[in-house]
């Protein structure tokens, strides 16, 4: 028997088809992809839990800067011994409070910032009056 020479048009035929399934393949993953509703939710919660806790870090960090501003409004009209423990308590609370724990108790610390805020706004009115 002779071996005859391969057929370009049968080798074109070939890598076509092989493309053919590739691309076929590719489509029935993306079709199966689409399908899976369990899938599809969980990714989209997860992303709505990122977006929050980036929300969240955001909100705290805000809140931190206003308290700051404030804290130094105050600071500089408090005597020095008043403005030396005003330091070492803020000291205390950026060195106990974690990013997940802000994230944890966010609406209590923000509660108690502006508590904190308050009482030192009366505290020094009343001492200047």
């Amino acid at each position: 028997m002779t071996e005859h020479p391969p057929d370009p048009e049968l080798a074109q035929l070939q890598a076509e088809i092989a493309e053919t399934r590739a691309e076929l393949a590719d489509t029935v993953d993306q079709l199966a992809e689409k399908l899976d509703v369990k899938a599809q939710a969980s990714r989209t919660a997860h992303q709505a839990a990122e977006r929050a806790t980036a929300t969240a870090q955001q909100v705290a960090e805000k809140a931190t800067a206003t308290a700051h501003q404030a804290a130094d409004k105050v600071r500089q009209s408090l005597p020095d011994a008043a403005a030396d423990k005003l330091d070492q308590a803020a000291g205390g609370l950026q060195r106990a409070v974690s990013s997940d724990q802000v994230q944890q108790h966010r609406k209590q610390l923000l509660l108690g910032a502006g508590a904190l805020l308050v009482a030192l706004v009366l505290w020094s009115r009343r001492r200047s009056s």
